[in-house]
């Protein structure tokens, strides 16, 4: 519900424009001197890619470049909720690797809209082990990706084609010695950059031609327990192999407060 709300009121300024999107700033929420961001953009996916690209490690992997190493540790019963564990690089190479467990959870409306909620919680997974790397928290990470025609334009001409209008709502302060200032464009970048990413890899998934099994057994039927179609070696984004962990805490004992909303 705070994801539903953040994406269509709060106190934000004014828009700015940025690679063919906007980003609003919420001065009232600010830890670490890193705001609250809200950040929109049209995208030429389709809103269950779109949302593939989230859910799963291997295609966040391939659509994130920041992301160094991610793994899906548990998923809950009706596979909509999971608790990740991400390692991200943060600009310049001098600056250490931010980590974090985040538990993540989403929904797909009968209008087609799909909200996806994440924050980071303590006490469940330990730090991987990447020299440096600094536990960093998400203290609120959201899309709201709605379907829509979506003009794609090149040198010679337009093409109106069936994508999306997603709004990105992230408040990530990185800890550690990072300005404000710079933790904030980088959050910029990364958005921008994941969203283009993002339409490279659902081109190559059509091309792959296994993208409606993905879908069907990811987004449509999340709760069967016929297991991934992607191999154990795909399991995580760094492509070592994934292990499922056994004795998983519960929702409610991970992130009460998004559980509650789950």
């Amino acid at each position: 519900e705070e994801v539903k709300s953040l994406v269509e009121d709060g106190p934000f300024e004014a828009p700015s424009s940025r690679s063919g999107g906007t980003v609003e700033v919420c001065t009232d929420r600010v830890a670490n001197g890193v705001p609250l961001l809200r950040i929109k953009k049209d995208v030429a996916i389709d809103p269950r890619v779109l949302l593939l690209t989230q859910i799963r490690a291997p295609l966040q992997g391939e659509s994130d470049s920041s992301l160094l190493f991610m793994r899906e540790h548990y998923t809950y019963r009706g596979g909509k909720t999971t608790l990740f564990h991400q390692v991200r690089s943060f600009g310049p190479s001098m600056v250490a690797p931010r980590d974090c467990a985040l538990f993540q959870t989403w929904e797909e409306n009968e209008d087609g809209s799909i909200y996806v909620a994440a924050k980071s919680v303590e006490g469940n997974i330990p730090l991987k082990s990447i020299p440096g790397a600094v536990r960093a928290p998400v203290l609120l990470f959201g899309m709201q990706i709605i379907p829509k025609t979506v003009t794609v334009r090149s040198f010679l001409s337009s093409t109106e084609v069936e994508g999306c209008e997603v709004t990105v709502l992230s408040h990530s302060p990185f800890k550690g010695f990072v300005p404000g200032f710079a933790a904030k464009q980088f959050v910029i970048s990364q958005v921008f950059s994941y969203l283009a990413s993002a339409e490279i890899t659902a081109k190559a998934l059509e091309q792959e031609g296994n993208l409606d099994d993905l879908i069907n057994r990811y987004v449509i039927y999340p709760d069967e327990p016929s297991g991934p179609l992607v191999s154990d070696d795909e399991e995580e984004a760094d492509g070592d192999k994934a292990e499922e962990e056994e004795d998983a805490p519960t929702p409610a004992e991970v992130a009460p407060e998004i559980a509650a909303e789950a």
